[in-house]
């Protein structure tokens, strides 16, 4: 279904977004990040650079952070830790978090870049997809939920991160984020909901 894979394609760009918005927003509270190495190996175009406000200058670096530690050509999840690792928001997930955002990575691509006709890079990267080279890849609605819940639980596992970041130990920030969990999830979802109807 066309709705099914453009939320699809919405929800990682909105992923990409929270992502570069978390690593902008560390950098631009404290300044021990510039310590790692990651950072100090940045090459600016100091002209450029001299025109841009402070923030304007972190969206700058992380955007150059990502080209020079090839993130933005990584798969799946690996794009995301890689910048997250610099502010010391990255950690652990688990193997099925991983197979889908790197399945979503995929038929991201796909749609986005293809129209949804599956080729054979595509068929080689989700082979139980059951795609067939030249036909157009339909995203199911149990696939596009699969997508839209994988996001959420992401985005709750990086405020978690981002507590115990801050001091605060694993169990008590799961269980702060427990409690309103619920509301928030029902916030989040709305702006990822899924389609009412199949085209």
């Amino acid at each position: 279904p066309v709705l099914y894979a453009h939320a699809s394609v919405a929800i990682w760009a909105a992923l990409e977004s929270l992502v570069e918005d978390l690593v902008v927003t560390s950098l631009l509270n404290d300044k021990k990040h510039f310590q790692r190495e990651a950072l100090r190996k940045i090459r600016i175009q100091l002209a450029e650079y001299e025109t841009l406000d402070q923030e304007e200058r972190m969206q700058y670096l992380v955007k150059e952070l990502a080209r020079q530690t090839s993130a933005d050509l990584k798969q799946g999840l690996s794009r995301f830790e890689t910048l997250l690792e610099v502010v010391e928001l990255g950690g652990p997930t688990t193997q099925e978090m991983g197979r889908t955002c790197y399945e979503l990575w995929a038929v991201r691509n796909l749609v986005a870049h293809r129209a949804g006709i599956a080729d054979k890079r595509f068929v080689q990267l989700c082979p139980k997809l059951g795609a067939k080279v030249g036909e157009l890849f339909r995203v199911t609605k149990d696939a596009y939920l699969a997508y839209r819940d994988f996001a959420l639980n992401y985005w709750v596992e990086l405020l978690v991160r981002d507590l115990v970041r801050d001091g605060m130990d694993r169990a008590t920030a799961e269980g702060r984020l427990r409690k309103t969990r619920p509301d928030f999830s029902n916030q989040a979802a709305q702006i990822v909901e899924s389609p009412n109807q199949e085209v």
